[in-house]
């Protein structure tokens, strides 16, 4: 539709450009002469019998004119003079051309192959696609990560090599990022190391570079180099992934300055930290973890104390019950308030009876486990009511509790992952009531009870046999 508007637009255009050029022309007011000779003797191919002379005439339109079309023949013979010289690197450009697109296409099947878990396939594919790629470096990647598919660290070691050899200025960087990428895998961190120095010259601010920084100084013990980069990662960082990637380095950190029994540096990296992330569980409770192991106590309650108060956690109040040393009225004190201001939390009860406990106040202790189990029966609170009723004598209890905790962990498959320093955390469904008698709680007592008489048995049988 374009081009047929295009077409009448110049059929109804040009004999309006003739009709002005005709007005112009009749209304030209002036002349141009050029007149002159040609002579024989300035001919050197000998056409010319004797002088020549000549008289043009013009007018000023005319003359314009033809000096437009002299210029745009002029123009014209330029050109297809320069395409004619041309002609041998524009079919080279165009060879080059349908080499780089066959290239692109034998790299995108060679990630495909790697998609698909065909290393040998993606490593040729790869191979083949260096040869004419723009970016032979990611095809010497692409390579190493088929030869790592396939398990030959040898072929690895040796396409990462030729990157080296390759002028591909462009995407080095990228090409080193990968590299360490896939050292790091392989844990060769020292080798990855040597690649990262120059890679921070080139980048230093660049977030894959500083993380891949984070993560071989940690897997090197670097931690002093570990804590001067910290800064520079969190600005680097966006704040979607600060936390996630972040985490694991500064809990790292604070636990090599436990480690080192240093307090200063304790309180000095909690203190670095950014906010947001001060405020993440697993850092309070490693903080505090740390502090009471350093001998302040009171300190790290008042952290947790603080943390809950701002943000309710089951953790968090969990980490609270486990705290073993200083101020046990202080801190049953503030136990029992979380626990009446969150009183459907099992987690709250469990560790007001854990403290309860500490301080062998198993009286009051059992008074608030069997408030947990109400809300919910956990292995945990099971264990807990366990030991208590332990402590009280009443074995027969204490034996059944140990049972049906065993029975929910076997049964359930329940994961018991660390949080902080020791501190264990056990999740399941809930059950039945403990207190009240169920069929599985029948069966328990049946088979402890046949087991205690076996018991009996084997003793009474060994006293006969001494005495004899």
């Amino acid at each position: 539709m374009k081009r047929l508007i295009k077409f009448f637009s110049w059929i109804i255009i040009l004999p309006f450009l003739a009709l002005i050029f005709k007005i112009l022309v009749n209304r030209d007011p002036g002349i141009i002469i050029i007149s002159g000779k040609i002579f024989h003797k300035d001919d050197p191919f000998g056409f010319l019998a004797k002088d020549y002379p000549f008289t043009y005439t013009f007018t000023i339109t005319e003359s314009i004119f033809y000096l437009i079309v002299a210029l745009a023949l002029t123009y014209l013979v330029v050109r297809l003079w320069v395409n004619i010289v041309h002609i041998p690197m524009n079919i080279a450009n165009f060879l080059q051309k349908r080499q780089q697109k066959s290239s692109a296409k034998y790299f995108i099947k060679g990630e495909m192959a790697l998609l698909e878990n065909k290393g040998e396939l993606a490593q040729e594919l790869f191979l083949s696609a260096v040869k004419a790629s723009k970016t032979p470096s990611l095809c010497y990647i692409g390579a190493a990560r088929a030869a790592v598919l396939q398990g030959s660290a040898n072929r690895r070691d040796e396409y990462l090599a030729r990157i080296d050899l390759e002028d591909d200025k462009e995407n080095k960087l990228l090409a080193n990022i990968y590299r360490v990428e896939i050292l790091c895998e392989a844990s060769q961190f020292d080798r990855a190391s040597h690649i990262l120095e120059s890679m921070r010259l080139d980048a230093p601010n660049n977030p894959k570079v500083l993380e891949f920084a984070a993560k071989i100084y940690l897997n090197q013990s670097q931690f002093d180099t570990l804590y001067q980069i910290m800064p520079n990662l969190h600005r680097a960082l966006s704040k979607d992934v600060r936390e996630l990637i972040e985490l694991p380095y500064w809990r790292a950190l604070l636990k090599n300055a436990l480690s080192r029994n240093d307090l200063t540096l304790l309180k000095d990296i909690y203190n670095n930290i950014h906010k947001e992330l001060r405020l993440n569980t697993e850092i309070t409770i490693d903080f505090s973890t740390y502090l009471m192991d350093l001998d302040h106590a009171e300190e790290a309650e008042n952290i947790l104390y603080q943390a809950l108060k701002k943000n309710w956690n089951d953790h968090l109040i969990t980490a609270y019950g486990h705290i073993y040393r200083g101020d046990f009225k202080k801190i049953i004190k503030h136990a029992q308030e979380f626990a009446q201001s969150h009183q459907t939390s099992d987690y709250a009860n469990i560790a007001v009876a854990r403290i309860l406990v500490r301080m062998e106040n198993y009286t009051e202790a059992q008074v608030y486990i069997e408030k947990a189990l109400k809300i919910k029966i956990t292995p945990d609170a099971l264990e807990l009511f366990a030991k208590i009723k332990e402590s009280t004598g009443d074995a027969a209890s204490s034996l059944l509790a140990y049972k049906e905790a065993t029975r929910l962990l076997s049964n359930q498959h329940v994961p018991i992952p660390q949080q902080g320093a020791d501190f264990l955390y056990l999740i399941s469904q809930s059950s039945s009531d403990f207190l009240e008698t169920t069929p599985i709680l029948t069966e328990v007592i049946e088979e402890t009870i046949e087991e205690v008489l076996e018991e009996a048995k084997t003793i009474s049988t060994d006293d006969v046999s001494k005495s004899t």
